[in-house]
């Protein structure tokens, strides 16, 4: 389970710093991405990460379960994001819902689902 759970946080490094090649190397063509009231394509994605309309900031992880499913990983991260969203900082608690699918031992991320949760 180590793995997956190196692997997610590259994922999330990758976005944060804004390291397009990586995340595109890191998902697949047709995955999809989840955020409050949109959905993106990978290539949608990438192209919010290119152009910092979000911007994460901080992350911290509060939380993190993962199961395993013949080939598909589940990782189920709670966190707190603070991000600038067009212009404006936000801090937001999420469960941030990971589908991974490992193949010939190598990883790639099938989607990211954020949901807002309230403490």
């Amino acid at each position: 389970m180590n793995h997956i759970h190196t692997f997610s946080r590259q994922l999330w490094k990758a976005i944060q710093d804004r390291d397009v090649e990586s995340f595109l190397m890191m998902t697949y063509n047709n995955a999809r991405f989840v955020h409050m009231g949109i959905t993106f394509t990978r290539d949608q994605e990438a192209e919010v990460i290119k152009e910092g309309r979000i911007l994460y900031q901080k992350i911290e992880f509060e939380a993190e379960d993962i199961q395993k499913m013949d080939s598909t990983w589940i990782v189920l991260n709670k966190i707190k994001l603070e991000a600038v969203v067009n212009g404006n900082v936000v801090t937001n608690p999420f469960v941030v819902t990971e589908v991974y699918i490992e193949k010939d031992g190598a990883l790639h991320c099938a989607s990211l689902s954020f949901t807002k949760i309230t403490y």
